[in-house]
């Protein structure tokens, strides 16, 4: 999004130059050799710190909206934390000033605060950002590692199809993983292939990783679809995350795309049918009917498919692809 790289370069844009500000003001007036003398190496460190922070922000503010690279996102993340010790270490700094009776050493504090609020902000952030990966982590570890029922699940697949005014000439439906395994359901992959082609699908796009396949007890998916006569595509998504690949969750889509035009039934799923599914459905949406915004292709999906887009970053995700963010 282009608000939060603007946001987090005006950042550190103010950090650097606070952080410049304290090294010219104090060695132009000898503040450091005067009240901070003990500690003008620490000083000096601390800002030099804060610059190097601040280019590394302004870079990953960049980075970030290519793809939202998970490894830029765990520095920034790990960055926040760090940002605790100068924190604490600028703060016994400012007693350590004998008066605050100059405007030079007023001028020392208010740039030092501003840096110190910026940085507690980015440590929250972390925090917060932390505290939701673990959540999730939680949920995607009830979700798939529980033990699962002892009794085959017999009943129907739960299908939903985004409405026929949008799918082009085809259909396209959602569902949870056919032939799957995990706390919720114990599937034979036949049985649920035969509704699949009761459907008349002939186009099913996984959005499963090959991880989950496992787990799930889905080894060979694709070799005993493909013997069904039905084309296997698969787009992978880690659970409550993002494409890895944007190149080809683009490719994927559009081929989607096609094969609705053409008047074909198509099957998109994950593990529990929401959130990637969604993920996925509104990139199609968004090939079908182009021109709109991505709430709007949000809104539509999630009208059809409650829970998609369950996480902020596939919001966010989203966002970035339909306007074009590279």
């Amino acid at each position: 999004m282009v608000v939060i790289t603007l946001v987090c370069s005006v950042i550190a844009f103010i950090d650097f130059i606070c952080s410049v500000g304290i090294i010219i003001v104090g060695c132009s007036t000898n503040l450091f050799n005067q009240q901070l003398e003990d500690n003008k190496p620490g000083t000096i460190l601390l800002c030099c710190y804060t610059i190097v922070y601040s280019l590394l922000i302004s870079f990953g503010s960049i980075k970030i909206m290519d793809h939202l690279f998970k490894m830029v996102l765990t520095v920034i993340v790990l960055l926040g934390y760090l940002n605790i010790i100068p924190v604490v270490f600028s703060i016994l700094q400012l007693f350590s000033l004998n008066s605050f009776d100059t405007w030079i050493v007023v001028i020392i504090i208010i740039l030092t605060l501003i840096i110190d609020i910026l940085f507690l902000l980015h440590s929250l952030f972390s925090i917060y950002f932390t505290g939701y990966f673990f959540v999730c982590y939680i949920l995607f570890l009830n979700k798939t590692y529980s033990k699962p029922p002892n009794n085959i699940s017999t009943d129907d697949i739960s299908f939903t199809q985004l409405t026929e005014d949008m799918s082009s000439n085809g259909i396209m439906y959602f569902s949870y993983a056919p032939g799957s395994t995990n706390h919720f359901r114990r599937r034979v992959l036949e049985n649920d292939i035969q509704q699949l082609k009761n459907k008349h699908i002939t186009t099913v796009v996984c959005c499963l990783t090959d991880h989950d396949l496992t787990r799930l007890n889905m080894n060979g998916y694709q070799q005993v679809l493909e013997s069904h006569g039905i084309t296997y595509l698969h787009c992978p998504m880690i659970d409550y995350w993002i494409p890895d690949n944007r190149a080809l969750y683009d490719s994927m889509i559009s081929r989607v795309k096609t094969v609705l035009e053409n008047g074909e039934v198509v099957l998109v799923h994950c593990n529990s049918g929401k959130g990637r599914t969604g993920l996925f459905a509104a990139g199609v949406l968004s090939k079908i009917l182009p021109g709109e915004s991505s709430s709007y292709y949000i809104k539509q999906i999630r009208l059809c498919l409650p829970g998609a887009f369950d996480t902020f970053l596939q919001r966010l995700y989203f966002y970035m692809y339909i306007n074009k963010i590279y």
